[in-house]
C-alpha cells in the first residue's frame, strides 16, 4: 500500500485491507508511534550530545589548568635552583666565618688557659688562707669563749650556735605547723560560714577587693608622689652642697686676694722693691699705686681702706700686677704646697734675721758714723712708731670695713633668700597653678646690694617673657607676688592697695580676691581700694564715698558690715548656685576693709 499527499491517492496492493473499518486510525496511530520514538531517540541523542559537549569543556579547562600548574612547576623549579645556589654559597660564607671565629676563640682560649690556671692557683692559696684564718679565728674565738663554753656545757662556741641555730628552726617549724593548723581551722570555720551567707560575702569580697583596688592605687600614687619628693629633695641637696662648694671656694679665693693685698700692701709700705715683669700695665698700675702711697702724709695712712674706691676696683688692679719669680732659684720654684712655702719663708726670715743682727755688729768706719747712725735710729725708730700707728689704724679700719661688709651682705641676703625662696609658691598660689613660675637672681652674686636683681615670671601655660613683654594683668600678679614675699619676710601691720585689679579680669580678679581672703585670716590686714564688685563683695566691710547731687564738689560716706550677710550669703549659695553677690551700685570707690 503507497499513499502519495500531495495528490492525495492511497495506492492499495492488498484490497483486503481497505475493507477493515478501523483502517484510518490504525494508520495513524502507526504514524504517531513513529513519530514519537524518533523524537524520543532525538531527545536523548541530543542529551547525550550536550553531556558530550560539557564533558569537552570540562576537559578544555583542565588543560587551561593544567598548564599554569606547569609554568608554575617550571617556576618553581626554577627557584629552587637558585636556592640551593644561595644555600651553597650561604653556606660556604657562614661556614668560613665559623671556622674563623672557632679559630680565634681557640687562640684566645690558649691565650687565656694560663691566666685561668694562675687564676685557679691563687684562688686555691686564697682558699687555703681562709680556712687557715678561719681556723685561727675559731682558736681565738674558743679560747675567748671557754669560760662560756664550760659553763653551759659545750665542746666549743659552735656547736652552741648550731644547738641554738636548730632549736630556733625548730621552733620556728613548729609556729609554722601551728600557723598552718591556725589557717586550715580558719579556712574551715570560714567555709561553715560563707554557706549561710555566700551572696552577702561576695558582696563584701567584691567590695573589699574595690578597697583594696584603691587603696592599692592611692598608695602607687603616694608612692610616686614620695619618689618625686625624695628626687626633689636629693635635688635640693645637691644644689645645697654644690651652692657651699662654691662658697668655699669663693672664700678660699676671697682669703688668697686679700693675703696677697696684704704682702703688696706690706712691700709698699715698706718700700720693698718687688722685680715686675715686662708690662707697662702692670709696671705703671704699680707704680702709679706707689706714688699715689707715697704722697700721703704719714698722718694719713690710716685713711687708705676710705678711699672712694671699692674692694673689687682694688683687686681688680692689684690683679694687673705681675711679679717677676724667674730671679728665684729652681729649688724654690718648685715649691706647690703651703706648708712647705711657709718653711721656706721662716727660713729665709731667720737669715735676714741673722745679717741684720751682723749688720749691727760692723764697727763705724768713722767717728761721725756713730752720730748719723744714732739720728738715724732716733728717726726710724720714730718712723716705725708713725708707720706702726698707722698700720695699727689701717688694720682697725679695714676690719670695721669688713664686719659692716659682712654684716650687710649677711642681712642682704638672709633677706633676699627669704624672698627668693617663697616668691614662687606665692605666685603659684595666685596664679592658682603649679606650672607658674617666678625667681629673683642677683646681677652681682659677690655684693648683690651694689647693684640690681632681676625678676621673671613665667604666667601659666605660656613661654619665658621679660618682665616688660608683659600684660599689665601678668605685671600686676607678678607685683603682688614679690609684695606678699617681702611682706612675708617682715610683716608690715597692714596693707592699702590701690585699684591692684584695674588691669585684671574676672578670673584673675576671683585669684586674687581668694588669696587676699586666705591671707587675712592668717596674719595680714589690707585697706584695698576698687571699683570692682568681684573684689570688694568678699569684703568683711565697706567703706563708699558717694557725691551729693545737690552740692557741688561734695561727698559722703557710708559704711556697711558685711559680716551679719555671710549666714544670708551662705543659704542663698546653697539653694541657688552662681545666684549674684551683693550689689552697690551707688557706690563710684570702694575700700575694702580687712
Amino acid at each position: 500500500m503507497t499513499y502519495n499527499y500531495e495528490a492525495g491517492i492511497l495506492l492499495v496492493l492488498n484490497p483486503n485491507l481497505i475493507n477493515t473499518p478501523n483502517f484510518p486510525s490504525d494508520l495513524k496511530a502507526k504514524a504517531k508511534r513513529w513519530d514519537e520514538k524518533a523524537v524520543a531517540h532525538l531527545r536523548t541523542r541530543r542529551l547525550e550530545i550536550i553531556e558530550h559537549q560539557k564533558e569537552l569543556h570540562r576537559i578544555r579547562r583542565k588543560e587551561s589548568d593544567i598548564s599554569l600548574m606547569q609554568n608554575s612547576i617550571k617556576q618553581l623549579e626554577t627557584r629552587v635552583k637558585y636556592m640551593i645556589t644561595d644555600k651553597e654559597n650561604i653556606e660556604q660564607r657562614v661556614l668560613a666565618n665559623l671556622n674563623s671565629e672557632l679559630t680565634q676563640h681557640r687562640n684566645e682560649y690558649d691565650m687565656y688557659t694560663p691566666q685561668m690556671v694562675d687564676v685557679e692557683n691563687r684562688m686555691k692559696e686564697r682558699e687555703k688562707n681562709i680556712r687557715d684564718r678561719q681556723s685561727r679565728l675559731n682558736e681565738v674565738t674558743d679560747h675567748v669563749f671557754t669560760n662560756f663554753c664550760s659553763r653551759i656545757g659545750v665542746t666549743n662556741i659552735r656547736q652552741y650556735e648550731e644547738r641554738e641555730v636548730r632549736f630556733e628552726q625548730e621552733k620556728r617549724k613548729k609556729l609554722l605547723e601551728f600557723d598552718d593548723h591556725i589557717g586550715k581551722l580558719k579556712n574551715e570555720l570560714d567555709y561553715q560560714k560563707s554557706e549561710d551567707n555566700r551572696e552577702s560575702e561576695k558582696k563584701i569580697e567584691l567590695t573589699k577587693q574595690q578597697r583594696v583596688a584603691r587603696k592599692a592605687e592611692l598608695e602607687e600614687k603616694e608612692n610616686e608622689t614620695n619618689e618625686v619628693k625624695k628626687q626633689l629633695a636629693q635635688v635640693q641637696k645637691e644644689q645645697t652642697s654644690i651652692q657651699k662648694q662654691i662658697s668655699a671656694m669663693e672664700a678660699k679665693i676671697e682669703h688668697e686676694r686679700s693675703e696677697r693685698h696684704l704682702l703688696l700692701q706690706t712691700c709698699k709700705m715698706e718700700d720693698i722693691k718687688l722685680p715686675l715683669d715686662e708690662q707697662g700695665s702692670s709696671s705703671s698700675s704699680l707704680h702709679n699705686q706707689r706714688r699715689s702711697q707715697s704722697s700721703l702724709p704719714s698722718g694719713s695712712a690710716s685713711q687708705d681702706s676710705s678711699m672712694p674706691e671699692s674692694t673689687q676696683e682694688q683687686y681688680q688692679r692689684e690683679n694687673m700686677i705681675s711679679v717677676d719669680y724667674s730671679l728665684l732659684t729652681s729649688e724654690l720654684t718648685a715649691i706647690d704646697s703651703k706648708p712647705e712655702v711657709q718653711r721656706v719663708a721662716e727660713h729665709l726670715a731667720k737669715e735676714i734675721s741673722e745679717m741684720q743682727e751682723h749688720l749691727c755688729q760692723v764697727a763705724a768706719p768713722n767717728s761721725k758714723a756713730d752720730e748719723l747712725l744714732e739720728g738715724a735710729r732716733e728717726r726710724l725708730a720714730e718712723t716705725s712708731e708713725e708707720f706702726e700707728q698707722a698700720k695699727r689704724k689701717a688694720k682697725k679700719a679695714k676690719l670695721e670695713f669688713e664686719k659692716i661688709k659682712k654684716e650687710r651682705c649677711d642681712r642682704f641676703n638672709k633677706c633676699f633668700e627669704h624672698v627668693a625662696g617663697h616668691i614662687d609658691g606665692i605666685y603659684k598660689s595666685l596664679s592658682r597653678n603649679t606650672s607658674a613660675q617666678a625667681y629673683l637672681v642677683p646681677e652681682n652674686p659677690e655684693e648683690p646690694y651694689l647693684e640690681g636683681v632681676s625678676y621673671n615670671c613665667v604666667a601659666p601655660g605660656k613661654r619665658f617673657r621679660a618682665m616688660d613683654n608683659l600684660s599689665g594683668g601678668e605685671k600686676a600678679l607678678a607685683a603682688l607676688a614679690l609684695l606678699f614675699a617681702v611682706h612675708s619676710y617682715n610683716a608690715a601691720p597692714f596693707f592699702v592697695l590701690d585699684e591692684i585689679d584695674a588691669a585684671l579680669d574676672n578670673t584673675n580678679i576671683g585669684k586674687v580676691a581668694r588669696f587676699i581672703c586666705e591671707k587675712s585670716k592668717e596674719n595680714m590686714q589690707l585697706i584695698v581700694i576698687s571699683l570692682k564688685e568681684e573684689t570688694y563683695n568678699r569684703a568683711d566691710a565697706l567703706v563708699g564715698i558717694y557725691p551729693l547731687m545737690e552740692e557741688i564738689n561734695c561727698s559722703q560716706i557710708l559704711t556697711l558690715d558685711l559680716t551679719q550677710y555671710n549666714d544670708m550669703v551662705e543659704e542663698t549659695q546653697a539653694t541657688a548656685t552662681g545666684s549674684e553677690s551683693f550689689r552697690t551700685t551707688e557706690l563710684s570707690s570702694i575700700e575694702m576693709v580687712r
